[in-house]
């Protein structure tokens, strides 16, 4: 018998944008690649610096894509949407990881709202950084598995923009924010 072929996941990190410490693009697809690569058994990673593949054929046979990087008019999704539309369509999994859900409204919103159920949306998502107190934790979730209620300050993306009736999207999390993230400095 044949030992059972590897999922293949492909990791692209965004340019480096921020400041020193702050979204760190190929830290974070580093580090979850050694965590992913230590602890999955049956599964090849690989991480493209830099934005999109110069050679996209390391996406080919892909089993899923994740995005970490900058969002809005730079995302590095909007110039390939037929691509990445492509492989959806084949049953390619994707993520999109914190910055990286932002997209501007118009064809990439539409084709996030297709592929993800959802994305950050300028001028109608909000993303304050806010200490996150009582949540709802989806508890019989694979992904929650062994997670328990927590507290931390983050920047929390809210008033998204979803498919309507949040058809076939599953929250993992939810909370009240509070309201002081309403107000603009």
């Amino acid at each position: 018998a044949q030992a059972p072929q590897k999922k293949k996941l492909v990791m692209i990190a965004g340019r480096k944008s921020h400041g020193y410490g702050q979204h760190s693009f190929k830290a974070g697809c580093m580090l979850l690649k050694k965590a992913l690569d230590e602890n999955v058994p049956g599964l090849e990673t690989t991480v493209v610096l830099d934005g999109w593949p110069k050679d996209e054929s390391i996406l080919d046979g892909a089993d899923g894509i994740l995005i970490y990087s900058d969002g809005g008019a730079g995302h590095p999704y909007n110039a390939h949407l037929d691509k990445i539309d492509a492989l959806a369509k084949k049953g390619v999994g994707l993520a999109m990881f914190h910055y990286a859900v932002e997209v501007p409204k118009g064809p990439s919103g539409d084709k996030f709202l297709q592929w993800i159920g959802g994305y950050f949306e300028p001028n109608w998502s909000v993303n304050p950084h806010w200490k996150l107190g009582e949540s709802d934790l989806a508890k019989n979730h694979p992904i929650t598995r062994g997670v328990q209620a927590f507290k931390t300050n983050d920047e929390w993306y809210y008033h998204m923009r979803f498919v309507p009736m949040m058809a076939n999207v599953t929250s993992i999390l939810s909370a009240l924010p509070p309201k002081e993230t309403l107000v603009k400095d």
